[in-house]
């Protein structure tokens, strides 16, 4: 059972900004609530070890990028948490502004698909949150 979602939000800033702000996936943690941190894993590249919080517990995840053009999108998957999931992030250039839109697809095993589920749409809306973060951090610096 897979579990899909996207967002997209427009943004105030350049492609290569965004591209290169998302690109850095220690990043991720100043932008992303559940987040700790992100940090590369050694000898391995374009993996990188994610802690996240889930208010009563923390999970650790391992995020793999598996595809990605400079400027156009990335692509990762994460295992090791309660549910594995693929995120991909697209860009397009809007004359002066970004598109930048994101799909999810949440890979849960047994119970887990139900309760997903269920918490599809919270999720969502957290993930959507998430890029309103982003979103601000990019228009700030830009103003900066």
């Amino acid at each position: 059972m897979e579990i899909s979602f996207s967002n997209e939000i427009i943004m105030d800033s350049s492609v290569d900004q965004i591209y290169d702000y998302l690109s850095k996936m220690e990043n991720f943690s100043i932008w992303n609530y559940a987040v700790i941190r992100v940090e590369a894993v050694e000898d391995h590249k374009d993996t990188y070890r994610l802690v996240r919080n889930l208010g009563q517990h923390v999970e650790i995840e391992t995020i793999t990028i598996i595809k990605a053009q400079k400027n156009k999108f990335l692509q990762f998957q994460a295992t090791g948490g309660r549910f594995s999931y693929e995120m991909k992030y697209e860009l397009k250039q809007l004359g002066n502004k970004t598109l930048l839109a994101n799909y999810a697809t949440m890979k849960p095993n047994g119970i887990s698909g139900v309760l997903l589920k269920l918490l599809k749409g919270h999720i969502q809306t957290e993930v959507k949150n998430n890029l309103l973060v982003l979103k601000n951090i990019m228009e700030i610096s830009i103003m900066e």
